[in-house]
């Protein structure tokens, strides 16, 4: 799918980020970008970065991630497209199921139904 002919790649406004942002309550940032940090270690924290790079290449779109002493912080952001995009804000809620799956705590984010793990399925 051409990301262009569907507007995912444009940057997005201060006020459309600022309502997204109004939705996915774990997350900060602007219309530069969003931010999540996330407490979680071990095998949680490597199946969580596992997935979310799984998730990553499905979207053709590469979070910053760092990994330190017991905390994952995700920064997105379209580099391209200098700013927040619908990608960006797409890959934040999935990135917090994601999250959910990893440490059992649910999302908190009414976008669309959580994802479904492998023993579901």
């Amino acid at each position: 799918m051409d990301e262009n002919a569907t507007g995912a790649t444009d940057h997005l406004d201060r006020m459309v980020v600022a309502d997204a942002l109004s939705a996915l309550p774990s997350w900060t940032g602007d219309a530069t970008g969003l931010t999540r940090a996330v407490r979680v270690s071990g095998a949680a924290a490597d199946k969580l970065l596992a997935d979310v790079a799984e998730l990553a290449a499905s979207l053709g779109h590469d979070p910053d991630v760092e990994r330190d002493d017991g905390t994952v912080r995700f920064v997105l952001t379209t580099h391209d497209a200098g700013g927040v995009t619908a990608v960006d804000i797409a890959m934040a809620s999935r990135i917090d199921d994601l999250v959910a799956a990893a440490t059992g705590v649910p999302a908190d984010h009414p976008h669309h139904e959580p994802l479904e793990s492998a023993e579901d399925s």
